[in-house]
């Protein structure tokens, strides 16, 4: 006879497993690599209010996005239909790609990688990357953006965002480089794209976006979803040998489009949403995310067991992660009940910092009086139904209430006698009310922005996501205050 155990593997937390890991990602097994470069595409969507562009522009100026081996490169999104790939010799020498152009159109649509290959390199690929020594050309040019930008007229309908142009454009051009070198696409945009392959949303002002109930029937902008969905999930499979990372910084609360992005979003913490550009907040993330990148951000990231077999992993690893602390692998271990081992042996390989390392860990398996074993449960449910939901897009209510199913009956599957089961009925009222399984007073892009945390994050900010916490104040001092759906103490409410 054999079972199964589920176990949340956290090789990078201070709490995971039975070794401490080394500050700064240092480990036994060290290999030096071949030379690695670090590029970097910036996609600025130039529709948007002036002030927005303009504060953009100066915060990429006044960040250390540029080290002395980084190399960086410029794609403009205009509101005329026309993606442009800036060259340092000046915008005479940029390539334009106009979606108003038949032959920039159709290639689009059938990501036919060759057309756009052959456009760029009509100039020479060295041009279009800016090092330290262009780093006064790269603050005209985004001046330069700004004033061209400021300069567009309304109309009756919406701008021709390309979005999915510049997305398409800026993989090839990042295909081209070495091999040894990291890429990473990171776009500032301001709403959904209107135009091309991966369009969401017509021109006309009188048609909105797609909403959650638009996944219950065959409505015709869910089909332009799942279209948009099919061409990024072909960008990503065409691309997927490259080392490219996608990610996104938004200056929106609506809806651009980021459920049909999935497939591009690889790297943990892809995606940051804010009000505006002209918040401390995004200045903060962004400092905060460059950080992260240069220091603590691993790539090419393998875990493995290496003691047991047929094991499965519930949802995949992803393999570039910014914040290593965030990495928390969900494993379903079959069990002998004949074996008396209590510890698997964990394996796992990434690059860090121009260098390879190995980390091999002992862990123990959970027991089953652990008093973390109704989190670790309520977590793994957690993981499982995000990984169903976004691999299947699969966004309607019937899915939900399947997997309503699925969380009722986990009561009854943990049969431990001396488990709090009020407590466990408590959590699993926390994940039902969560946007995991209710979509009340939540878009799609919300919704997917949940799911997409939750697979990437710890066991502890998937609890925080399922019952929430807020900031209290109290006599100067501040902590984190657990919302309970039932306080009856105001001392419940804050603690010194």
């Amino acid at each position: 006879m054999s079972s199964a155990i589920n176990f949340l593997y956290e090789p990078f937390s201070s709490s995971g497993g039975t070794q401490s890991h080394d500050q700064g990602l240092k480990c036994a097994k060290c290999v030096k690599k071949e030379p690695f470069e670090r590029r970097t595409i910036i996609i600025i969507d130039a529709i948007c209010a002036p002030h927005e562009l303009d504060h953009l522009a100066a915060t990429l100026c006044n960040a250390p996005i540029l080290n002395d081996d980084d190399f960086i490169s410029v794609v403009a999104v205009n509101r005329s239909g026309h993606v442009v790939l800036h060259n340092v010799a000046g915008s005479k020498h940029s390539t334009v790609f106009s979606i108003n152009e038949l032959m920039t159109h159709y290639n689009l649509t059938k990501l036919n990688t060759s057309y756009f290959e052959k456009r760029i390199r009509e100039n020479d690929q060295t041009p279009y990357w800016f090092d330290k020594s262009a780093h006064n050309s790269l603050k005209e040019l985004l001046r330069e953006i700004c004033e061209t930008a400021s300069k567009g007229q309304g109309n009756s309908k919406r701008d021709k965002r390309c979005s999915g142009l510049a997305l398409l454009v800026s993989s090839v051009l990042a295909s081209q480089c070495i091999s040894s070198s990291c890429c990473n696409i990171v776009s500032f945009l301001n709403g959904p794209c209107t135009k091309g392959g991966g369009k969401v949303m017509s021109r006309e002002r009188s048609e909105h976006m797609r909403q959650n109930h638009h996944f219950d029937s065959e409505n015709p902008k869910l089909q332009l979803s799942k279209n948009s969905r099919k061409f990024y999930g072909k960008l990503a499979e065409k691309f997927g040998r490259e080392n490219l990372i996608y990610e996104f910084f938004i200056s929106s609360l609506d809806q651009i489009g980021l459920l049909e992005m999935a497939p591009l979003l690889s790297s943990s913490i892809a995606v940051s949403q804010f009000d505006s550009f002209n918040d401390d907040r995004f200045d903060k993330s962004f400092q905060k995310y460059l950080s992260l990148r240069n220091q603590n951000a691993i790539y090419n990231c393998q875990s493995k067991l290496i003691t047991t077999r047929n094991t499965s992993i519930i949802n995949g690893v992803p393999t570039n992660i910014l914040n290593p602390k965030h990495l928390s692998l969900p494993v379903k271990i079959p069990l002998d009940r004949s074996s008396t081992s209590n510890t698997v042996k964990f394996q796992t390989t990434f690059e860090n910092q121009r260098q390879k390392y190995t980390r091999t860990e002992t862990a123990l398996l959970p027991n089953p009086d652990d008093p973390f074993r109704i989190q670790n449960e309520i977590v793994l449910s957690m993981k499982k139904m995000a990984s169903e939901i976004v691999g299947d897009f699969d966004y309607s209510s019937h899915r939900a209430k399947e997997l309503l199913k699925q969380l009722i009956l986990l009561p009854n599957q943990i049969r431990e006698t001396d488990i709090d089961r009020v407590k466990l009925i408590e959590w699993c009222y926390y994940l039902y009310r969560s946007p995991l399984l209710s979509t009340r007073n939540t878009s799609l892009d919300e919704r997917y922005l949940f799911l997409h945390q939750i697979l990437n994050s710890n066991r502890n900010t998937c609890l925080s996501l399922c019952k929430p916490y807020i900031w209290g104040y109290d006599d100067s001092k501040q902590d984190w205050v657990v919302l309970d759906i039932s306080i009856n103490k105001s001392s419940d409410t804050s603690r010194n």
